[in-house]
């Protein structure tokens, strides 16, 4: 323990690696212990220099590469807009810039500025996109799906400085007007119990379903504990009539249906209050 000691420390001191074999101890038995020792001390210094040779690599790669790339994420609706910005951290004096997009793995270069001249190169956006006049910022209008993806701009500043900013974009449909089925309905003398079913008439994922409900006298509509498509209720006859909603939403859009209590239990004239979920 005391020899690997010395060379662990002699190794954190930064004591130069020799490539040639150490000199042998004074002493005439060159012990298992003595030649596991050269061993260690060898790949103790190949893993400082390693180390050293990384650190420098990384600063290389940081400094050629200039700034770190910015993620950013937007999310918009079919054939909406999107408005894609950057934020300078310094002051810069730029000389050209380049929007870029991933297509299936592909960048493809969409618009170039330099000076006072703009160049749109994929026809797909042309008539479509829209920049400020410092370039920190490009709209794009009328989306497709297949404007989703992730978007790059690069700065070259005069001095040779390249800055790269990316932003990746979602594009979701609209979401359909939803339908509530009732099901299971079941009428005693004092209360109502039945089961509704909310849905959409497409398969467009990423949805997210919220029950609500209101008295007939009430303008605001209180929140169900329930983000399924399907709600259960046990209704009293004592009090006001009912109208429950169903919202669907998407990050960027929502619709809604309503239907009422007394249409699902038909007790004409008598009213209800929520029981039970």
């Amino acid at each position: 323990m005391h020899v690997f000691a010395k060379l662990c420390y002699g190794c954190s001191l930064l004591h130069p690696c020799s490539t040639s074999p150490p000199p042998p101890p004074p002493m005439l038995h060159i012990s298992f212990t003595s030649q596991l020792s050269d061993r260690v001390s060898r790949c103790c210094c190949i893993i400082m220099k390693l180390e050293i040779f990384l650190s420098f690599l990384l600063l290389a790669v940081l400094t050629l590469g200039g700034e770190a790339i910015v993620q950013d994420s937007k999310s918009a609706l079919l054939h909406g807009d999107v408005t894609i910005s950057y934020v300078p951290t310094e002051k810069m004096d730029i000389a050209s810039s380049t929007w870029k997009f991933d297509r299936n793995g592909e960048q493809i270069t969409i618009l170039t500025i330099n000076g006072n001249s703009e160049y749109v190169y994929d026809s797909e956006f042309k008539g479509r996109l829209q920049k400020s006049e410092d370039s920190f910022t490009l709209t794009i209008r009328d989306l497709t799906m297949e404007d989703a993806g992730i978007y790059r701009i690069d700065f070259v500043q005069k001095n040779g400085k390249t800055i790269s900013y990316s932003c990746n974009v979602t594009v979701y449909e609209p979401v359909p007007k939803p339908n509530i089925e009732k099901n299971d309905v079941r009428k005693t003398n004092d209360q109502c119990n039945f089961t509704l079913h909310c849905s959409v008439p497409s398969n467009i994922s990423n949805l997210v379903y919220e029950w609500k409900y209101r008295d007939g006298n009430s303008a605001e509509y209180q929140p169900y504990h329930n983000g399924s498509t399907i709600l259960s209720l046990s209704l009293l006859l004592d009090h006001q009539d009912m109208e429950i909603l169903c919202v669907v939403r998407n990050p960027v859009n929502a619709t809604s249906s309503f239907i009422q209590v007394q249409e699902i239990c038909k007790f004409s004239g008598e009213k209800f209050k929520r029981a039970t979920i």
